[in-house]
């Protein structure tokens, strides 16, 4: 049974209206109003299916009508009912927000006016909940995602402090050192998570923020001077997936360990610069110093020592070429495309 609310103050228009209905074997139940307090109260207690109104009434118009049941039940359909209704006037109650209209001389075509309305707005109310259904689907798989993250970044946490007690239980140096160079590179990855774990999409993360970090945690856990050795960033605000950001978070931190150790001997001063910029097709990611450069073997093609390895796989992996140059300090530029 259709529940239809009909905003009319003239006893044989209504009766018209109700005959039009009948003629089409509409299924209704039809409850009219003549005010505005009668309307207002029947908007705020009744359960309507679909409202007519009729344009003007002597002391309340159907415009007014129209935004009470915008601001109160915009779910309703709205039809106008009315005797004459000139081509701006149609347009101007359709852009209110009116889901049609239908002149008094045309009732004919009420019924199935009423009866599109009706399905459009099942259609809409169907679409929304579909809509609904799809975020409450979606914000689930996000906390998913992000408790994952969460645990990930956990996992290496627990990774790096066994790797931390291990390097301080041995007593080859050397083994220590290897070991706090694990911690490092395995930190790298957990830091990768943790920023995806608080950041607002879970699919990326600003990797100029990350660098940042990244330098900072290196430096720190090689107890830098900075008064010796000074680190400046140049980093341009570029996003980067997961699958992007922990290989070049691997090669961030394999070069800046080889900065912090080898470039500055003896007590020697100097500059470590790291930048990210973009350019016209690719990312540009480079980390310089102006250290004692890099023994002449290093220089081309493959390196022996095993961070610098390490660097020109996750390049390869990156699809990404890498340039070496050793003068004045050691270069080391990485092109990617975007």
């Amino acid at each position: 049974m259709t529940k239809i609310l009909h905003l009319e103050d003239n006893d044989r228009d209504a009766k018209l209206i109700c005959r039009a209905l009948c003629h089409e074997v509409i299924p209704c139940y039809v409850t009219r109003v003549e005010g505005r307090n009668a309307f207002l109260e029947a908007i705020d207690h009744g359960d309507w299916d679909v409202i007519l109104a009729d344009y003007s009434l002597p002391s309340f118009d159907g415009i007014e009508a129209l935004k009470m049941t915008i601001e109160k039940r915009p779910d309703i359909p709205f039809i106008f009912v009315t005797g004459a209704l000139g081509e701006e006037r149609a347009v101007e109650v359709l852009k209110s927000g009116a889901t049609d209209y239908v002149l008094k001389h045309r009732l004919d075509r009420l019924p199935q006016t009423i009866a599109r309305a009706i399905n459009e707005c099942e259609s809409i109310k169907a679409r929304k909940e579909a809509e609904q259904k799809l975020k409450a689907s979606v914000r689930e798989k996000e906390l998913l995602l992000q408790e994952v993250h969460h645990r990930v970044n956990n996992n290496f946490q627990v990774i790096c402090s066994l790797l931390n007690m291990q390097s301080h239980a041995v007593t080859d140096p050397l083994l220590a050192s290897v070991l706090k160079e694990s911690q490092r590179r395995v930190q790298s990855m957990a830091m990768v998570h943790a920023m995806l774990y608080t950041s607002g999409n879970l699919k990326d993360i600003n990797f100029a923020e990350y660098t940042g970090l990244l330098a900072a945690e290196v430096a720190s856990s090689y107890g830098i001077d900075r008064a010796r050795i000074r680190l400046s960033l140049e980093l341009e605000p570029i996003r980067f997936g997961i699958d992007r950001a922990i290989p070049c978070g691997l090669i961030l931190t394999e070069l800046l360990s080889n900065a912090f150790k080898y470039a500055f001997p003896n007590g020697r001063n100097g500059d470590v610069r790291v930048a990210l910029q973009r350019e016209e097709s690719c990312i540009r990611l480079s980390v310089e110093d102006t250290g004692v450069g890099l023994p002449e073997i290093r220089c081309p093609g493959k390196p022996k020592s095993l961070g610098l390895s390490v660097v020109n796989i996750l390049a390869k992996q990156l699809g990404a070429s890498m340039e070496i140059t050793s003068n004045a300090g050691a270069h080391f530029v990485l092109k990617f495309s975007i």
